[in-house]
């Protein structure tokens, strides 16, 4: 595999000696010979460019496993949990043929494996337990996945107890996590759950009380670019929906430009992109939203966001973003364009800005920042400091 992620590195590198020819024959534009000499250059640099884009997707090929190659590990640590508990359960896995990228495939198999005897500790009921409240005795537990375009969706069930929203409010509360004059939706109070070191369990159990909890679920997901949220209905079941992409090696991005900074937003996310109108925006108890379509949504000014927000600044672009069912506006100056990048993850002191999940070559003269979309959603929802 390291191998592989070395030849990506050298075609990335091919890609922008390729970029700086380009920039280099740009004077020379025009009529007579030299016109017609760098045309012919430009015609050869859009072939090579073409051949470059063709190596990168065959390299990428090379690196997918098939995400069922983990599942022996998933369950083989799920039947023991249930041994250890006494519970009886009914294991459902189907992948199909998704396919993901080996990396990823890799760092999915701790987060995946808590979530799976998470639900079996806290979900599935105790056998004689189900079997009084009208339950087969063996519980049900499903992990299936697909592919569509550029992310893989994965959904983990349980037909168990569900989760309590109200107790896991008045934990929230009692954390001082939560406002008491607030009235929060059942997904707002899930996210809770989310929060490092939350949990609603009196006693740390060997089986999901490890130390590893609902926030490292999460963290390590966003680190793959990945999102996570969760859907229950008390005394019928909970499940946990994940969506991440096919590969972090290549990641399709709209570039914007703040200031003099390049940002790449991924594709995944973004679901429109309007022009901005100054009356649509408002302010309510001091948080930023932006209509469109008649709805209010919450907003990120993204240039006052970096810092570099002065006089100059116009903001003439509105990304909408959409995170599961819920929408968002990326208030931005100007838009670039739409393009697959080979990124880079951040090292040294870059990993320690949490506004950005990588970096990328965008050009012969500029580096891009990818925006980090869960950091700044969970901003946004008040879940972090900087909010």
């Amino acid at each position: 595999m390291r191998e592989l992620d070395l030849l990506l590195q050298d075609m990335e590198e091919i890609a922008l000696i390729k970029n700086r020819i380009e920039a280099t024959l740009a004077p020379l534009a025009g009529t007579g010979e030299s016109g017609h000499i760098t045309q012919q250059a430009r015609f050869q640099l859009n072939v090579l460019d073409r051949r470059i884009a063709s190596f990168k997707k065959h390299i990428i090929h090379y690196r997918m496993v098939p995400l069922a190659s983990i599942f022996r590990r998933l369950e083989s640590a799920t039947i023991r949990t249930s041994a250890q508990l006494g519970k009886k359960i009914r294991l459902i896995f189907d992948s199909g043929n998704t396919r993901v990228d080996k990396q990823i495939t890799d760092a999915l198999v701790d987060p995946l494996i808590h979530l799976l005897r998470n639900a079996v500790d806290h979900g599935i009921e105790d056998p004689q337990f189900r079997s009084a409240n009208g339950k087969p005795e063996n519980g049900t537990i499903s992990l299936t996945a697909y592919q569509q375009g550029s992310s893989v969706f994965i959904e983990i069930s349980d037909d168990g107890s569900g989760i309590d929203t109200d107790t896991i409010l008045q934990k929230a509360l009692s954390a001082d996590l939560a406002d008491k004059d607030k009235t929060y939706s059942d997904s707002e109070v899930l996210d809770f759950i989310f929060r490092p070191g939350f949990s609603t369990s009196k006693d740390v159990t060997d089986i999901s009380g490890r130390g590893v909890g609902m926030d490292v679920v999460k963290t390590e997901l966003n680190k793959l670019g990945g999102t996570i949220r969760i859907q229950t209905t008390r005394g019928k079941g909970t499940h946990f929906y994940m969506q991440i992409p096919v590969t972090q090696a290549i990641l399709p991005a709209f570039f914007i430009s703040s200031g003099d900074t390049v940002l790449g937003l991924p594709s995944l996310f973004v679901k429109s992109i309007q022009p901005y109108e100054k009356n649509r925006c408002m302010y309510v108890q001091n948080q930023l939203f932006y209509r469109l379509d008649n709805e209010p949504s919450r907003a990120i000014h993204i240039p006052r966001l970096l810092g570099i927000d002065n006089l100059e600044t116009e903001i003439r672009v509105v990304v909408q973003i959409q995170h599961f069912d819920q929408l968002f506006s990326f208030l931005v100056e100007d838009m670039i364009e739409e393009k697959e990048v080979t990124i880079t993850p951040l090292k040294g002191k870059l990993s320690q800005l949490p506004l950005f999940s990588a970096i990328c070559n965008f050009s012969a003269e500029s580096v891009g920042f990818i925006l980090d979309i869960p950091y700044l959603i969970s901003l946004l929802r008040g879940e972090n400091e900087q909010a």
